[in-house]
């Protein structure tokens, strides 16, 4: 039913092919609305940035280095435009327009955006960077209230493209989109540049010009790397991402995010079964207890089972937990299995929560004994003009610090710096609340208890306005209610997370109340609405959970994991697999949730919600740890 579609035209064959659809506008409040306003005011509203990382276009920086600071504007330019979609704040859409219009500016003759030259173009990062490229206009696109100016974005996309299609592919003397990158250890064997896909199927959608659609046919026939056939590997589902020949997680999700894209246009069922095997293979071998991959850098490394080591490099980067929020929703859209909102669940409210600097804090990146790294001094004074990265960049698991390293970072002209992270963080705080709620053929499900309302429409056009209240994922309740003008039967779907079943209270509007259990991971769907109102109370057990891994064990509530923290806990500590007490403390430092825990080897143990455990970045003694040492019970 067309009332039930988005009009994002770079979604419009998605139509028959997704289980869940866009299109609702969800007001949160608590938690969820405060960190995507503070991220809008704090980093998407500074016109500062977005001049500069328009001026690398300019100054044609990368190609002296090979790097990707041509990433930074189409990176954070898609999360502002999620983020403007979520808040509707007029003054984001100004400070957006006007980095759209700058960045225009600066194309050639030839149609080329990019901050290489003409020399060194098609090496390092670039291809990288013009996907971002492609990616910031194609989402402003979305958002654009000015039918010219969508016209003139698009023609600037297509001559953008048209350039990059005019040098890379098989044809002779066109470059193999596998020999795009400087080849060597750092750009994986162009998996970087071959996740251009999603944004070339979006120009197909957007334009329907076939030459798009057969340089996405193109890159998918290459499989994305020279180090070896990644579609294919995924395609065959015999062995995890994790073996593959290539293991970079966050450019390998990429890929195959544009691999579904590739089915939604085309309905190649080798597309869909290859991206859904790679989803879940991600999940079942690489996604940790705070929901991010990758405990060796940022690589695919079993991660499931390796999480409990302690590492003394950097692990789990954000923009693998952004890029995994952004894959399984892409899943979820696709099936409307709930598992995949699990995920989503799991990631935001522990290791994205974690990532953000609330606190402002403009400590740079300090080493294990507390020393500044000597790369970023050069960057101190913008650093605290800035009042420091919006977003931290990994997230420890293992008697670690946060902020040790500014992912991604690269020096800019004027003492100037950024990082990767810093720029996708945006997308992930933005995501969360746009999924919350979606549309599907019989009704809509709510995919995240957020505190909020929202209207939606029936499947028969009226409006149905939906109010949320809990403290979830904090507490263990949800009311919602539901009413519309004149009774008509439709489906509410309510997600049951991966952790507990639930039991559901369904009062109708003839005060008849009906409850029912819901299992753990799946949507309760025995929701009709025949009334014109409906209140559902939804009761989760949030009860404190040991999980025990390798010889360690790690406190969780629900969806909220925990980790002890140096400010008030020895990180040396040894408990046992057991606990015998636990209660809710005082708060010693700003945290959602303190708790103390008692094990049956007499330790008491002070834990604190993983997303603000370790933040205070000033002090020295702030290691954290969510894997703890334990011994049996003999």
């Amino acid at each position: 039913m067309s009332i039930k579609r988005d009009n994002n035209l770079m979604r419009k064959f998605a139509q028959e092919k997704d289980f869940l659809f866009d299109g609702i506008l969800f007001d949160a409040d608590g938690i969820v609305d405060y960190t995507a306003r503070f991220v809008q005011s704090h980093q998407l509203l500074r016109s500062d940035l977005w001049e500069l990382f328009v001026r690398q276009f300019s100054l044609r920086v990368d190609g002296q280095d090979g790097g990707w600071r041509g990433e930074y504007w189409g990176k954070m330019m898609r999360g502002a435009c999620m983020t403007y979609q979520y808040t509707r704040s007029e003054q984001l859409y100004s400070v957006l327009l006007s980095a759209v219009k700058g960045i225009m500016a600066t194309q050639d003759s030839e149609g080329r955006i990019t901050t290489y030259g003409k020399e060194s173009e098609f090496s390092g990062w670039d291809m990288w960077c013009r996907k971002y490229v492609l990616l910031g206009l194609q989402h402003f696109y979305v958002i654009c209230k000015d039918e010219a100016l969508k016209k003139d974005i698009t023609e600037i996309m297509k001559k953008h493209l048209d350039y990059i299609m005019s040098k890379i592919g098989e044809e002779d003397g066109k470059i193999d989109i596998l020999q795009s990158t400087t080849n060597n250890e750092w750009t994986w064997g162009a998996l970087n540049s071959s996740s251009i896909l999603e944004p070339v199927v979006y120009m197909y959608n957007l334009t329907e010009e076939q030459k798009y659609l057969d340089f996405a046919s193109y890159i998918i026939k290459r499989g994305g790397s020279s180090w070896g056939n990644v579609f294919e590997l995924a395609l065959e589902g015999t062995i995890p991402p994790y073996n593959y020949p290539v293991t970079k997680a966050y450019e390998m999700m990429s890929f195959f995010e544009g691999v579904v894209e590739y089915y939604r246009v085309t309905g190649d069922k080798d597309c869909k079964k290859a991206f859904l095997n790679f989803v879940n293979a991600v999940i079942d071998n690489d996604v940790t207890v705070i929901g991010s991959c990758g405990c060796t850098h940022e690589l695919f490394d079993n991660s499931a089972v390796k999480q409990t080591e302690k590492s003394d490099t950097v692990m789990q980067e954000t923009c693998v937990t952004v890029t995994l929020m952004k894959l399984c929703y892409q899943a979820l859209r696709l099936t409307g299995d709930a598992k995949y909102a699990s995920v989503i669940e799991k990631s935001y409210y522990n290791a994205l929560l974690s990532s953000v600097n609330f606190n402002m804090s403009d400590e740079l990146g300090v080493d294990e004994s507390g020393n500044v790294l000597s790369n970023y001094v050069k960057s101190a004074e913008f650093v605290k003009k800035i009042r420091g990265f919006t977003f931290d960049s990994y997230a420890p698991l293992v008697k670690a610090k946060h902020n040790v390293r500014i992912g991604g970072y690269k020096e800019m002209d004027g003492g100037t710096s950024y990082g990767c992270c810093a720029c996708i963080g945006s997308a992930g705080t933005a995501l969360f609340p746009l999924s919350a709620v979606m549309y599907r053929d019989d009704g809509f499900a709510i995919n995240h208890y957020v505190s909020g309302s929202f209207t939606a429409k029936t499947p028969q056009g009226q409006d149905v306005r939906v109010t949320i209240e809990t403290d979830y994922p904090y507490g263990d309740r949800v009311r919602i209610v539901a009413e519309q003008s004149k009774p008509e039967s439709y489906t509410v779907a309510l997600r049951v997370p991966s952790y507990c079943n639930a039991i559901i209270s369904d009062k109708r509007s003839d005060n008849t109340t009906v409850k029912f259990t819901a299992f753990a991971d799946t949507y309760f769907e025995n929701c009709d609405v025949h009334g014109t109102r409906v209140e559902y109370d939804i009761e989760f057990d949030t009860s404190l959970k040991l999980n025990s891994l390798n010889g360690k064990v790690s406190i969780s509530k629900g969806a909220i994991v925990y980790a002890i923290d140096e400010r008030n806990q020895n990180l040396d500590v040894v408990v046992t697999d057991k606990a015998v007490l636990a209660k809710q403390t005082g708060k010693q430092f700003e945290c959602k949730d303190a708790v103390e825990v008692t094990f049956s080897n007499g330790e008491r143990v002070n834990f604190v919600d993983y997303a603000h455990a370790g933040k205070d970045f000033k002090i020295k003694n702030r290691g954290v740890s969510v894997w703890l040492d334990f011994v049996n019970e003999s």
